[in-house]
């Protein structure tokens, strides 16, 4: 396993390595992301209802935003060797976060386009290539296993999260329901940006592997 170790008087002291934090805070990351994209399916048909749009006019929301996210992602891919995740994170996490939360005061497809397509899609952009990119820098030996613990998080997500929706929907209405998956994964995806750091070296840690 990967730990950090201090020097005190000539010897060596393990302590807890930080690591695990940001492979914790990336399994959250993903699973809030994949879980919130996936609810999109389950809000289709309450929109169909209450606008009488086309499935064609709202699939084309849900198409924009995964463009927006692929080349989000070439973006803040790059930013990210020079910013690092933090920034990064809390940006796209606001961006999700209120995205989904002005879904609830919905009315006219261009909202929809911009709001989804484009805010959402943006919020979509880092959880996979921020946080398993800044796994990669914090482990050695473990890196492979470590990036697959964070990337169990979209398959809970995709699990959980809509259920979740479908739930609030059942028993508030798709706009309340809108309001509290934004509002709550505002909440933690920013917290969860804030335990991301880049590179082990500048918080006094140094990598070393057990055999």
């Amino acid at each position: 396993m990967e730990s950090g170790i201090t020097s005190s008087g000539g010897s060596l002291k393990t302590r807890y390595f930080y690591g695990y934090n940001i492979v914790a805070a990336s399994f959250i990351i993903q699973a809030i992301s994949i879980g919130a994209m996936f609810t999109y399916g389950v809000f289709f048909k309450e929109m169909q209802q209450a606008f009488g749009w086309s499935r064609t006019l709202i699939s084309g929301a849900s198409s924009l935003a995964f463009f927006v996210m692929g080349v989000g992602a070439i973006v803040t891919g790059t930013l990210n060797d020079k910013i690092g995740p933090r920034i990064i994170l809390t940006v796209s996490g606001i961006s999700l976060g209120f995205g989904y939360m002005i879904m609830s005061q919905l009315h006219t497809p261009w909202q929809l386009y911009l709001v989804f397509g484009l805010f959402v899609g943006i919020g979509f952009s880092t959880h996979d290539v921020i946080t398993l990119s800044t796994i990669v820098r914090w482990f050695v030996k473990y890196r492979g296993r470590m990036s697959g613990i964070a990337k169990v998080g979209t398959g809970a997500g995709q699990f959980l999260v809509p259920l979740i929706a479908t739930f609030l929907i059942s028993n508030f209405g798709w706009r309340h329901a809108y309001l509290i998956i934004g509002g709550v994964a505002l909440i933690a995806l920013v917290v969860c940006a804030q335990v991301m750091k880049r590179d082990p070296q500048k918080m006094g840690c140094f990598l070393m592997e057990k055999k």
